[in-house]
């Protein structure tokens, strides 16, 4: 609902709770290796430190694409309610 005095709406959740507990378990599985790979590459595994910045790599990825999902949802709620403009295409 549109608060008329402020132009704040009421905060709704769209994004599916399976969606974002799949991303969460991505990204804190492979958090956890890159720890694991960190500490065995001080204990001289030459192959870990390139494995654990892989792994580094992947994770940002992850994290990348659920904000990017999450702000695409956000961009289209606010469309649907009018609150800011659609894009028009030429």
């Amino acid at each position: 609902m549109l608060d008329a005095m402020t132009g704040l709406t009421d905060a709704t959740d769209t994004a599916p709770a399976a969606r974002r507990r799949v991303l969460a378990i991505a990204a804190a599985s492979t958090g956890a290796m890159v720890l694991i790979l960190l500490v065995a590459g001080q204990a001289g595994l030459p192959w870990a430190d390139g494995f654990a910045s892989v792994a580094a790599g992947l994770t940002a990825m992850v994290v990348l694409l659920g904000v990017e999902l999450r702000w695409a949802e956000l961009v289209a709620t606010a469309q649907s309610r009018g609150l800011v403009a659609v894009p028009a295409h030429s």
